[in-house]
């Protein structure tokens, strides 16, 4: 069983991933924070889940290549529809590990 302290995702974005800015898509950031979420919400509810709706994100600072993207996931709430709360974090190739993404709320539907 997996301890809260531990991610249930960690990837490292690709070149194909990098926006013309040189930072990673946001949308890339959300996809990886989607499936972490939903890999949670499928486990809680025991079955197949969708997401229905993405709360408010909000990005603290640039993903950037050779940055490691660690998603750690929580259910808030389980009542016929599933709450996943999701933190972004990231081991940074030059810096110690921050918050990229501090809270995304993803609501599942099992049904």
């Amino acid at each position: 069983m997996r301890s809260p302290d531990d991610p249930v995702l960690r990837v490292v974005p690709r070149r194909e991933d990098i926006n013309s800015n040189g930072h990673i898509f946001g949308g890339w950031i959300l996809s990886q924070m989607d499936i972490a979420a939903g890999i949670t919400a499928g486990r809680r509810a025991r079955g197949a889940v969708a997401t229905v709706a993405v709360d408010a994100m909000k990005f603290l600072r640039p993903i950037l290549m050779g940055d490691v993207l660690s998603i750690y996931t929580d259910v808030e709430r389980f009542h016929g529809s599933v709450e996943a709360i999701c933190r972004a974090l990231c081991d940074l190739a030059e810096e110690p590990t921050e918050d990229v993404v501090p809270h995304l709320y993803v609501h599942y539907d099992d049904g």
